[in-house]
């Protein structure tokens, strides 16, 4: 054996690719495989994009759907005679029994805007 050899202090064992190879380094860190840490990390940020890629298809189908339901409605509205456009009218609650109504349809009374019922009349008193 030859005076100036180094003597082989740790020997670590590396997989890389399905190979196995051996590392002659000194230091007692197992050194980390980059192609393996690289493709780890590479089917993760796939997985996450197919996610991803599934979710906004989702997303896009149940918007598809809610206005598709929300034009079928419509069109049977229109057919019905109904009116489907909502109301500025302002909601108000009844001074005697506390259901808020349309002011619209609200009656003026001695304790102020009242329903008009015949059960919120009893209990006016």
């Amino acid at each position: 054996m030859a005076r100036n050899a180094r003597p082989k202090a740790s020997v670590s064992l590396a997989f890389c690719n399905g190979k196995s190879r051996l590392d002659s380094k000194v230091s007692l860190k197992r050194s980390w495989c980059v192609p393996l840490v690289g493709k780890f990390i590479f089917w993760i940020v796939v997985f996450f994009l197919v996610l991803l890629a599934l979710r906004m298809l989702s997303a896009h189908k149940s918007k598809r759907e809610a206005r598709e339901a929300e034009e079928e409605r419509a069109e049977r509205d229109r057919k019905s005679g109904r009116d489907s456009t909502p109301t500025d009218d302002n909601m108000i609650r009844c001074a005697s029994c506390g259901v808020y109504i349309p002011k619209r349809s609200s009656v003026l009374g001695k304790l102020g805007a009242t329903c008009g019922n015949a059960s919120c009349e009893r209990l006016k008193g």
